[in-house]
């Protein structure tokens, strides 16, 4: 058969790239360049592939898009992505596209040459095919050149537009982030940096070629839209492209997305909780701890057994630890409601691994709410930001508590005093009061919040993003109960006990990108890496 090459040599490359890539096929196409749909796991070779000479190359660089140890790996981490660059960009959709997949192509052509193949003439032949021209230069996809200069030597006519861009610090600074990113992957922090970069340096037009694409059509792809648009900040008319649905369905959108999305999460609350609440009396809490091994037990965590295989010595069983013990409140004992103080202010937009802050609390506040429906307990919700307002009544409505909490956005200062004047309106006694934060708040209106901790249990879970926002939390250790929300190393989020001694990782400090970059200024751009 006519691509009975192609086939072959793209099954062979699946059989010997490590890690091992995903069940990707591929099928010709008249199209202008080899791409990949992300949705479909499909890779598409155009019609002239016959006459490409690296066509290893070209079609690992497309497998390494949708492999693990690529950009952007997945349609879902793509849409988060592109919604961080957007938000501080204020750059539309198409743009963003246009940048991020410069991004995506340094960081996985860095890849190819890992994987022991010829980056550099698989880049050269790609010149020749697209090169660069007058219309072009000073162009993204210039600028893209010029990196594959320095990374693997291409042949390369010098320009004033390389001599400009490599007397400015930022260019080495994106140099640094892609190979950083090559050798230990890419978070939203580094991918958002290098595509701010790249905003800065070159002009933004149509590249020859866009290989990395999926389609928005699909009610599953605008749900993650939707989520990813709002836990970046994305409203209105800009929320709508986003999601690809029209502006005056916007809001049904939202409603539709947010009921579900909240069943959803607080039934896997529900299930993977269940356990921790299960302690010797109705108000112990248990969190889920490892411990090593034992060779007779029918328990072994996944993650430990992936990573040594060969040696059942490091592989690690579930166990259960008692971390908070609630005194017992009222005649029957329990909590009379709970009450969810959630942070929104602006500073939750900020990213950490591969999600916004925003999003650890609010699916901390979900396991919350999984509790509380549980044991059937009242339910209050009050959200801050530069102000504060209660989202939801005292009531046994749990979905609805949900469905605030997932359409609250990023914005404004942080003000938890003013939620704090709104805990003496909903009258707190004997309650279980629960701050959810990134721990960015002035250190007195923690105080202010400890003054109720005389009749009611008081808890704060703190996202593991910021070293000054988990040492302000932990100022509370004698009178309230801390945890801490963090990832866990499958990526999904934990939320565990708070020693009064853990102290963060120094580098975890947030830094400001600013939500216009073409204000930006050398003295004052920093960087997350």
């Amino acid at each position: 058969m006519p691509t009975t090459k192609l086939h072959q040599t793209f099954k062979n490359l699946l059989i010997s790239l490590l890690p091992a890539p995903p069940p990707l096929k591929i099928r010709v196409e008249p199209i202008e360049t080899f791409a990949i749909d992300l949705k479909q796991m499909v890779v598409k070779a155009p019609k002239y592939w016959r006459k490409m000479k690296h066509l290893p190359e070209l079609l690992t660089h497309e497998i390494k898009h949708g492999s693990n140890d690529g950009l952007p790996y997945t349609w879902n981490q793509a849409l988060r992505y592109e919604a961080y660059v957007m938000a501080h960009s204020r750059k539309p959709l198409e743009v963003v596209k246009w940048v991020l997949n410069a991004v995506y192509d340094a960081v996985v052509d860095l890849r190819v040459q890992m994987a022991g193949l010829d980056a550099k003439g698989m880049c050269e032949e790609w010149l020749q095919k697209f090169p660069v021209t007058k219309r072009n230069e000073g162009t993204i996809y210039h600028l893209l050149q010029i990196i594959y200069k320095d990374l693997f030597g291409i042949s390369l006519p010098p320009s004033d537009f390389e001599r400009q861009v490599k007397r400015k610090r930022e260019y080495y600074w994106l140099m640094d982030l892609i190979r950083k990113m090559a050798e230990e992957g890419g978070t939203i922090e580094r991918v958002s940096n290098a595509a701010l970069i790249m905003l800065r340096l070159a002009r933004v037009t149509k590249p020859p070629s866009l290989d990395v694409s999926f389609s928005r059509s699909s009610k599953e792809v605008q749900a993650e839209a939707v989520e990813a648009g709002l836990n970046a900040g994305l409203r209105g008319s800009t929320l709508a492209e986003f999601a690809g649905v029209p502006e005056e369905e916007l809001e049904k959108t939202i409603q539709e997305v947010a009921d579900e999305k909240v069943k959803t999460a607080l039934w896997e609350n529900i299930l993977g909780f269940k356990d921790l609440f299960a302690g010797r009396t109705s108000t112990s809490i248990r969190e889920r701890i490892s411990r090593k091994w034992r060779p007779y037990s029918r328990k072994v965590l996944p993650e430990s057994v992936v990573k040594n295989p060969d040696d059942p010595r490091k592989w690690r069983e579930p166990e259960l630890k008692e971390v908070l013990q609630v005194e017992q409140a009222g005649e029957k004992g329990g909590f009379s409601k709970v009450i969810l103080l959630i942070d929104h202010s602006g500073s939750t937009m900020d990213p950490y691994k591969n999600q916004t802050v925003l999003e650890y609390i609010k699916s901390a506040a979900y396991g919350l709410i999984a509790y509380a429906k549980k044991r059937k307990i009242p339910l209050v919700t009050v959200a801050f930001s530069g102000y504060a307002e209660i989202l939801a009544n005292e009531k046994n409505t749990y979905v609805e508590h949900g469905k605030q909490i997932f359409k609250l956005r990023p914005a404004g200062a942080t003000n938890l005093y003013r939620a704090c004047q709104i805990l003496k309106r909903v009258h707190p006694e004997q309650s279980l009061i629960a701050l959810i934060t990134d721990g960015l708040v002035n250190p007195e209106d923690i105080q202010h919040l400890l003054d109720y901790t005389k009749a009611n249990k008081v808890v704060i879970a703190v996202t593991d993003s910021s070293r000054q926002g988990v040492k302000t939390v932990q100022t509370a250790s004698e009178k309230a109960d801390l945890f801490l929300i963090c990832p866990d190393e499958l990526g999904r989020v934990l939320v565990k006990y708070l020693d009064k001694t853990y102290a963060p990782l120094e580098g975890k400090e947030q830094a400001q990108i600013s939500k216009d970059s073409s204000n930006l200024k050398e003295t004052s751009f920093s960087l997350k890496i």
